[in-house]
């Protein structure tokens, strides 16, 4: 049961900080983010929770000094303690707690004191609710909840047990009803024990239901409960670490206005809190825990702890960094729970073009603005990553106009663009909205654009206006646009304070003139060729996008090309791949020859004709006099890739719009010395490299050693002469693809498996060459000489050592024949 408290409290402690959203103490100048609680808790202290032995009275009564030393001091908690309602149905008022910093103390002593064993009236969840109710408050992010936790089912008078759809259909009128806010209560509804009414649960209504058969699984469902809520204001662990016994560091990436501590199994105290920044932190608020006595009851004495916060009273938050807590005594890590609440705010800046807003006032209707918000810590400059606050961080940025949405984003980056405004009432607002928390709100203030002019353009003259290149360039002709605002002809400070844009090809300068026109001169642009030719527009957009046009015609310059072919135009196709020779253009305008740049800008292209166009590349070089050489060239290997290339005229053409120039090389064929040397020497040097690189060869280490036996049956007698050594080295090695082969005292060697006809051997060792021994002519003068599989041998497989043998003559000795057999021996081991 001790384990089961502890874990109890802990719960509780969880569930009271998600009610919660976090620990606080308003400070001057800092806008806490904490949502106020309106908590009405029915609290079940019948005589069940105490009857032969149990203390669960204890474990009770301890969780509710823990849930009334974690509120809040702007919070409001009601107990309706059930002994007392089943009492005095029509009388009962719930118990007002005091959550002040000043009277927490008493109020937990109050609740350790209280003790009860009466029964569990229905009505005590009327008076409950109504107590809830009665609390008014009209701020709309204030939260109403109901919460119940009893371990038997209700009772009506004379002590009657109430059905399960009667506590359904209660709980289901408190979730549609109204408080005085305009919100809905959230209930939640906690079973303890086996075999008794659990509610149905109503999720869509904000209606929760748990239950617990005992201490073995409290844990999961007061857990549940938490996280349903909130429990997003928990320090994480890894952001706790304990320094030694009586010490832990606490980490934070962002600010922080406070911090709460639950201890448990401890009565340890915070003796001092350090900032890895210097500043100073103290405890402000804290409460005593303390397990309850009753005579005649059990308790249990393990149920001991504390509540405290942590804050800087002269400091409107907490730095970020690393917070080292001491304790008079000795912790545990497992029995401290620690909470927090961030102190940031929301920065909005407005741009129109770049530039910077700093009074909304001053836009006008038919503007585009960009929206930029930022996070910052509380009172300095110290702005807060979006990747430092809890991943369900709720983000929003939204554009107003009557009261309706017209331009929104959830990114976290908090960005509008390309907003358009009207002239209306217009306000620009960002929040973020940290789980449990308030959200962080701005707002521009409600703000309308003033209303738009519109302004219309007409150009004079409105006839096409025609010029030479060469008239440009001295012209004093204008077109004149005069711009109406509402129809009213402007002035010359109003023309020069909206926005008027002159578009067109042309060069020219624009002028704003004395009686509000403004006047474009046509001029002319070097080189000669960044000028526009035939119809060209010349358009006046004034603010709001209307428009007026006007018309030119430019003479086009007369422009020539000339081809420069050298004077020896042949080309030989060996030399395609390394060739330097080609054709090149001259281009003139005007008769005046263009610079290089003035040809870039004319941008010739440049082609061959059919085939080449599709077997040679043009390589194009713009030289720093203006002219333009065309080379042709063969991408692939002269040798071979020439081949592909035919005879003939090869035309390289220059085109623009203006004209079209050709010059001509020509292929030729290719002379004796270039077949000789480019094409057949190495045509034969590669034929030779080829056949000596896949032809069948011994090895250089190959040799034969042969001998004569005498066969008498099938035995063999010793040599009759000396051994015979030769290599297999031959002339034939140099033959490219013929394979090679050797004779030896009649019989031919091929290398590497040739299969021969009647009168040879196939041998094909794992290892090493393949050959074949074959007659070269009859050795017999009475019968052709065949070898079967049977007269050769592997006599040693390390060595690649193969033996040969066949019956040379027969001869008669006496009364009895016998064979002269020639032994061959064949290794190719180095």
């Amino acid at each position: 049961m001790r384990k089961f408290t502890a874990v109890l409290l802990s719960v509780l402690f969880l569930f009271t900080a998600a009610l919660n959203g976090s620990i606080n103490v308003l400070k001057a100048g800092a806008e806490s983010l904490y949502i106020r609680k309106i908590v009405s808790v029915v609290y079940d202290d019948s005589g069940s929770m105490s009857y032969n032995g149990c203390s669960n009275w204890a474990y009770a009564n301890y969780a509710m000094q823990a849930f009334c030393g974690l509120l809040n001091d702007e919070d409001k908690l009601f107990v309706t303690y059930m002994s007392s309602a089943g009492n005095y149905p029509n009388s009962y008022v719930p118990d007002e707690v005091d959550l002040s910093a000043s009277g927490i103390q008493s109020s937990v002593n109050s609740i350790r004191d209280h003790f009860d064993d009466q029964g569990t009236p229905f009505w005590s969840l009327d008076i409950a609710y109504d107590k809830l109710r009665s609390v008014d408050d009209s701020n709309e992010n204030t939260q109403y909840w109901l919460v119940v936790i009893t371990d038997g089912n209700f009772a009506r008078e004379g002590n009657i047990e109430v059905p399960e759809d009667d506590v359904n259909s209660k709980l289901a009128s408190f979730s549609s009803s109204t408080m005085p806010n305009g919100s809905s209560p959230r209930i939640t509804f906690l079973s303890i024990g086996e075999d008794i009414i659990k509610p149905k649960e109503d999720t869509a209504n904000q209606r929760y239901v748990y239950s617990s058969a005992g201490a073995n699984d409290i844990v999961k469902v007061m857990s549940e409960i938490a996280d349903k809520v909130s429990g997003r204001s928990r320090l994480s662990p890894s952001d706790i670490v304990m320094k030694d016994p009586k010490t832990i560091e606490i980490s934070s990436k962002i600010p922080l206005l406070n911090i709460a501590v639950l201890l448990q199994k401890t009565d340890a105290e915070i003796k001092s809190v350090k900032h890895s920044g210097g500043q100073k932190l103290e405890v402000t608020r804290q409460a005593s825990l303390r397990y309850p006595e009753h005579f005649g009851s059990v308790t249990d004495k393990s149920l001991i702890g504390g509540t405290f916060q942590i804050s800087d009273p002269s400091s409107d938050n907490i730095g970020t960094g690393t917070y080292t807590v001491e304790f008079s005594s000795d912790i545990s890590l497992d029995n401290v729970v620690m909470m927090f609440e961030p102190a940031l705010d929301i920065r909005m800046k407005y741009y129109k073009d770049g530039k910077e807003i700093t009074d909304l006032s001053e836009t006008k209707e038919g503007d585009k603005i960009e929206v930029g918000c930022g996070i910052y810590e509380i009172g300095t400059d110290n702005e807060i990553s979006a990747n430092l606050l809890p991943s369900d961080t709720v983000y929003g940025t939204f554009v107003k106009e009557n009261g309706s949405v017209t331009a929104s984003s959830n990114k976290s980056d908090m960005l509008l663009s390309g907003v358009g405004l009207h002239n209306t009432p217009t306000e620009i607002t960002a929040s973020v909205q940290i789980q449990g928390f308030l959200p962080i709100t701005l707002s521009s203030g409600v703000f309308t654009p003033a209303k738009g002019v519109n302004y219309t353009v007409k150009v004079e003259p409105s006839s096409k206006m025609d010029f030479t290149l060469s008239e440009l360039k001295n012209n004093t002709e204008k077109f004149v646009f005069t711009i109406y605002a509402d129809g009213e002809k402007i002035t010359k400070e109003q023309a020069e304070s909206i926005v008027f844009e002159i578009q067109t090809d042309l060069a020219g300068s624009t002028r704003y003139e004395d009686d509000g026109t403004v006047s474009f001169t046509p001029g002319y642009r070097d080189p000669i060729t960044s000028n526009p030719s035939g119809d060209v527009e010349i358009k006046g957009v004034v603010q709001g996008g209307n428009s007026a046009s006007g018309k030119a015609y430019v003479k086009p310059a007369e422009y020539t090309a000339k081809a420069i072919v050298p004077e020896d135009n042949e080309l030989i196709r060996a030399d395609l791949g390394d060739n330097e020779k080609g054709v090149a253009f001259e281009f003139y305008a005007e008769g005046e020859k263009l610079s290089k740049e003035a040809v870039e800008i004319l941008a010739p292209e440049f082609k061959m004709n059919s085939p080449y166009d599709e077997k040679l590349k043009l390589e194009v070089t713009y030289n720093l006099d203006g002219s333009v050489l065309c080379v042709p060239k063969n991408e692939g290997w002269a040798y071979f890739a020439a081949f592909a290339v035919p005879t003939g005229d090869l035309d390289i053409t220059s085109e623009t719009k203006f004209f079209s120039e050709t010059g001509r090389l020509v292929i030729g064929k290719d002379l004796v010395r270039e077949l000789i040397f480019n094409y057949l020497i190495p045509g034969f040097i590669l034929f030779i490299l080829l056949g000596e690189i896949f032809k069948k060869r011994f090895k250089y280490s190959a040799v034969v050693n042969y001998n004569h036996a005498k066969r008498v049956g099938g035995s063999i007698n010793g040599p009759l002469n000396g051994w015979v050594t030769e290599r297999m080295f031959t002339l034939s090695a140099f033959v490219p693809f013929r394979g090679d082969r050797k004779n030896i005292n009649g019989v031919t060697f091929y290398a590497n498996g040739r299969i021969g006809s009647r009168g040879s051997v196939f041998i094909k060792p794992k290892k090493g060459p393949q050959f074949i021994g074959e007659i070269s002519g009859s050795l017999n003068r009475h019968r052709p000489v065949h070898f079967s599989s049977n007269n050769v041998s592997l006599i040693d497989k390390e060595d690649k050592t193969y033996v040969l043998t066949y019956d040379d003559q027969i001869l008669t000795s006496g009364s009895a024949n016998f064979s002269v057999c020639q032994i061959f021996i064949y290794t190719d081991k180095k």
